[in-house]
């Protein structure tokens, strides 16, 4: 490929490509239009901040002559986040060079059906990734296996969340994957996957490759020189929690350092009206800076059994709330507050989340944008192709966990559930 063609195409990419493709994947990642932006200065990879821990503990009665209230100084403690790289790979390969000397109409056409397919499947990710723990675990190996993952011998999974189905829910054919060791962490083999059985939560993998798992070894994404493990930003899995270590500081030290988490999946319990108020009250009554900005996330299957079991409901109104976006979603009416609903196949089907947006924060190092170090997208030598680099560092924090809340193993319609993730 010619230095001039090179930079052709990347002069292309940055002029007519850059804004619309960055501003449609901030606008189809669920959380980014929900979560405010940091207003601060971003410097570094380690962002450090205040978080209100404890009470100021300066009230009380007094007699006559005695000492005031003391105010002690550990109301405040110093939480910390990683901001974390998101890339994106956009290869242009030898079609598309073709493309381009048939005319740039031709050209443009095609590259902008590539352009959508990689802005459709760069939001699907940070999608996930908002929902995640920050690991990068998108399944586990159920059980000891020996020599699987051929064609003709498939690896069982089961799901990252517990779940008794939907093992696959992460996952498309042509993946690429890296099988790591759940005891050590170590890379036991990378291979791509060829296909899914979604009913018995099973891929095969490409190449015959065979592999042989223990119980708990985790499924990554991660190809040949990398893998994703423990390198993606944390999002709501691991900030919504009661247990461990969050942005530093351990829950079991403070109060107001935990989440409400009502876990069932020993046992999934049926849908009812009370799952809901009891998470949204979670948020609602604990001195939230702003209360009117608690929101409802959970799976389409959910809401579905919502509007099953529930209709027609006076607590319930399908479209009386528009997004920025010019949606129109369903709210609930609970506990005399309108609480809106977003719903996205990126959360567990049997969860419902409930959180108070005002105490979370985006955080960004640099706008999203393409990676043009040296002026150019980059020539592979060797290969008639090129790549452009999507590149973003980010991070979500909260500044406090007990105004976010979740609903764990609530039962729902196995066979929606497979309709849905088989066909989005």
């Amino acid at each position: 490929m010619s230095v001039t063609t090179q930079s052709l195409i990347a002069d292309l990419l940055k002029r007519n490509y850059r804004d619309v493709m960055v501003d449609s994947i901030y606008q189809d990642t669920t959380l980014f239009d929900l979560i405010p932006v940091f207003n601060g200065d971003v410097s570094g990879e380690s962002v450090r901040h205040a978080v209100e821990l404890t009470r100021s503990h300066g009230g009380g009665a007094r007699s006559a002559g005695e000492f005031l209230p003391v105010d002690y100084p550990e109301a405040f403690q110093q939480s910390t986040v990683e901001l974390k790289r998101f890339y994106y790979t956009l290869s242009l390969d030898g079609f598309v060079l073709e493309n381009f000397k048939k005319g740039p109409g031709s050209f443009v056409d095609y590259l902008s059906l590539r352009m959508q397919n990689a802005q459709r499947d760069a939001a699907n990710q940070l999608n996930r990734i908002c929902h995640m723990d920050g690991t990068g675990v998108v399944a586990l190996c159920n059980g000891a296996q020996t020599n699987v993952g051929s064609s003709g011998s498939p690896l069982t999974l089961k799901h990252v969340h517990g779940y008794t189905f939907g093992a696959l829910q992460f996952l498309e054919e042509g993946d690429g994957i890296a099988i790591i060791d759940g005891a050590t962490d170590a890379v036991k083999a990378t291979a791509r996957i060829d296909t899914l059985n979604w009913e018995n939560q099973q891929i095969t993998l490409k190449d015959g490759k065979l592999v042989s798992v223990a119980n708990g070894d985790k499924i990554v994404f991660g190809d040949s020189h990398s893998n994703s493990f423990e390198k993606e930003a944390a999002g709501l899995r691991a900030l919504i929690a009661n247990t461990g270590t969050v942005q530093g500081i351990p829950c079991a030290s403070y109060r107001r350092w935990r989440s409400t988490i009502i876990d069932k999946t020993a046992a999934p319990v049926p849908y009812d009206w009370t799952h809901v108020t009891r998470v949204v009250s979670s948020c609602m009554y604990k001195g939230s800076a702003s209360p009117q900005s608690v929101v409802l996330l959970m799976h389409p299957a959910m809401l579905e059994e919502h509007q099953r079991l529930v209709d027609p409901d006076i607590r319930y109104e399908a479209t009386d709330f528009k997004l920025n976006k010019g949606l129109e979603v369903p709210t609930f009416s609970v506990l005399g507050k309108k609480v809106a609903i977003r719903d996205t196949i990126l959360m567990g089907y049997q969860e419902i989340v409930a959180l108070n947006t005002n105490e979370l924060e985006r955080l960004e190092l640099a706008p999203m944008d393409f990676d043009d170090r040296g002026g150019e997208i980059k020539a592979v030598q060797g290969k008639d192709a090129a790549y452009a680099f999507l590149k973003y560092y980010f991070a979500i924090a909260a500044k406090t966990l007990n105004h976010f809340a979740r609903f764990d193993g609530i039962q729902v319609d196995t066979e929606y559930v497979k309709v849905l993730q088989e066909t989005s």
